[in-house]
């Protein structure tokens, strides 16, 4: 092996020799090696169903201390390459090097450290394909549909199934339930459970556009209101409306059940907007918040009714049977715990008179006490004395759903192969700089660095002292400005006065140079950016981005990443000549 090994660098020594000073052959093998290693312990991850009952099991990788093994590993391979890489340096000891292979060394490094420190991608690649395969999307999906229907007879929550919550017939999804406290006509036709009451009414709008100013007078008072990308509209109440032909009884009821107990990102039914409920109001009242009305998709929870309706209305005991036992196998799949059997579930909720709610059943094992403290309201007694010692972990099935779907969809890089892009683009400049300017040069260039940074703090710190208060734009624009012109005399130094000045002064303008290009494109970017912003603020006010106006930074997006990077490869590679022109001054 060790024969093997000698060979190969000898062959890579005689016909590349950036090739083999670098030890990129070796490094990728180790790192492809390590690579391989953390997808087999992403598959063998979450082989325990148990591990998705919690939310975010898609970053187990965190939460079990992977990342840490990960990134000892990562510094430690780095660490053997540099100590193996720094035995030679050609460029130090003026042998000849072309300006091309400058480059490819800092791209060879580049490279390197990327794979050396990725390997939390192959992790994750490990659990898609794991979930993926275990979790074939053909029965996920029946499982799910076979949850929902399920979910009618869950009985954890009485709020669910109280009457604020029907949507069917669908004439009810069109009217406003009015429950709150103090706010009933009881002239007017109304229903009653304990203290609670419930009123219909029909509903009025007001629409306005995104882009308009909002006039808070104006829109006042309104029960909800919803909003698309243009335009909101605020709904009022109008007049009470009889809807007695509909609904017999306030009492809670499986009829009223309108959630989803779980629904797919992509399933074909999509909501249209959002509603957001009045706190502040014209009323003056202290309203009991109706969470359950504000619901994402109100298509879904009229189908979810519409579809308890017909399971009820068809009265079919073996029917429900089997929905409980389907969905009590589920359970066993994913090792969700529960304490009764199907046949003692159906005895809880199989009441066909009106299918009323006899039994509440718990989502966790009960803890039997109930505090005194407080004096609880009709409902809560109601609760109280209606809950069984029964108890299905509904939650931790919905989690697992959740998790599956999480990991499915995931994009393995996301938003983070930024910054393990500009954690190699970095580290594989601070090798490159000491590599060409040595270790004194380097120190220099830290401690340049950091006194400029306390010299800027400083001096804006009392432009900012001795500006208006209200100046907030000017002091930004005042830091931006100068780091702009101080870049620049930095950047001029090594290309037009390299000869005039001390090499040592001349490698530190080098060191900076090489480190600061990129921020300085994007310091130029926002400087743009911070005009045309305050440019469209000035003429369309703070709706300014609802007029569609161009702003640089936020159309280049996520995008600017990769243009940033391509500008530092294409600087690295033409600066490279002012390098060598660099190494080529007499040392006085």
């Amino acid at each position: 092996m060790k024969t093997y090994i000698h060979k190969i660098n000898q062959y890579l020594l005689e016909h590349h020799p950036t090739v083999w000073n670098t030890k990129i052959v070796w490094m990728l093998g180790i790192s492809a090696a390590i690579h391989l290693l953390f997808f087999v312990f992403g598959l063998i991850a979450l082989t325990d169903p148990e591990l998705l009952h919690e939310r975010g099991a898609m970053h187990i990788f965190f939460d079990n201390g992977t990342v840490f093994f990960s990134v000892m590993l990562s510094i430690l391979l780095i660490v053997i390459w540099l100590i193996n890489m720094f035995k030679n340096n050609a460029f130090k000891n003026f042998y000849p090097v072309s300006r091309l292979k400058l480059f490819i060394q800092f791209v060879f490094y580049f490279i390197i450290i990327f794979f050396a420190t990725t390997f939390y991608y192959s992790y994750n690649l490990g659990l898609k394909v794991y979930i993926s395969n275990t979790y074939e999307d053909a029965t996920v999906y029946n499982e799910i549909k076979a949850s929902n229907n399920a979910a009618i007879f869950f009985s954890h929550n009485i709020e669910k199934y109280t009457l604020s919550k029907r949507k069917y017939p669908f004439i009810l999804s069109e009217l406003y339930c009015e429950t709150r406290d103090g706010f009933t006509k009881t002239e007017k036709p109304y229903f009653e459970f304990l203290d609670l009451k419930y009123q219909y009414y029909s509903l009025y709008t007001k629409e306005r556009k995104i882009s308009e100013t909002y006039n808070e007078n104006f829109y006042n008072g309104y029960v909800y209101k919803r909003r698309t990308d243009s335009i909101e509209t605020f709904y009022y109440r109008d007049t009470v409306v009889d809807v007695s032909q509909y609904v017999k009884t306030a009492i809670p009821s499986y009829y009223n059940y309108s959630s989803t107990f779980y629904s797919l990102e992509n399933d074909e039914i999509s909501g249209y907007d959002s509603v957001d409920y009045n706190y502040e109001s014209d009323l003056n009242y202290d309203y009991n918040y109706d969470f359950y009305y504000d619901t994402d998709n109100i298509d879904k929870s009229k189908l979810s009714n519409k579809n308890v309706h017909e399971i009820l209305n068809r009265n079919n005991p073996k029917e429900i049977k089997q929905i409980l036992t389907d969905f009590l196998k589920i359970a066993d799949i994913y090792e969700v715990k529960y304490n009764m059997s199907s046949e003692q579930w159906f005895n809880l909720v199989y009441h066909p008179q009106d299918f009323e709610i006899k039994h509440l059943i718990n989502d966790e094992p009960r803890e039997d006490y109930r505090l005194a403290i407080k004096e609880e309201t009709e409902l809560e007694k109601f609760v109280n004395e209606h809950t069984s010692n029964f108890y299905i972990e509904t939650d931790k099935l919905h989690h697992a759903f959740e998790n599956i779907e999480d990991i499915k969809d995931a994009d393995i890089f996301g938003e983070s192969i930024h910054v393990f892009i500009w954690l190699s683009f970095f580290l594989a400049i601070t090798i490159f700089m000491f590599r060409v300017t040595g270790l004194k040069s380097l120190l220099f260039t830290i401690i340049t660095v950091g006194v400029l940074t306390i010299f800027v703090s400083l001096l804006t710190t009392l432009f900012a002292f001795a500006s208006k208060p209200s100046s907030g734009d000017s002091v930004g624009f005042f830091i931006m400005y100068f780091t702009l012109i101080l870049g620049t005399i930095i950047l001029a130094i090594p290309l037009f006065f390299a000869s005039n000045l001390k090499k040592q002064i001349v490698s530190i303008c080098l060191n900076i140079s090489l480190s600061g290009f990129v921020l300085y494109i994007f310091l130029i970017i926002g400087i743009i950016s911070l005009h045309q912003e305050n440019y469209c603020r000035d003429h369309f006010g703070y709706d300014y981005r609802y007029n569609y106006c161009f702003i640089l930074m936020s159309s280049i997006g996520f995008y600017l990443s990769y243009v940033l990077l391509a500008i530092g490869l294409l600087f690295m590679y033409f600066y490279t000549g002012i390098i060598k022109k660099w190494k080529a001054l007499a040392e006085g």
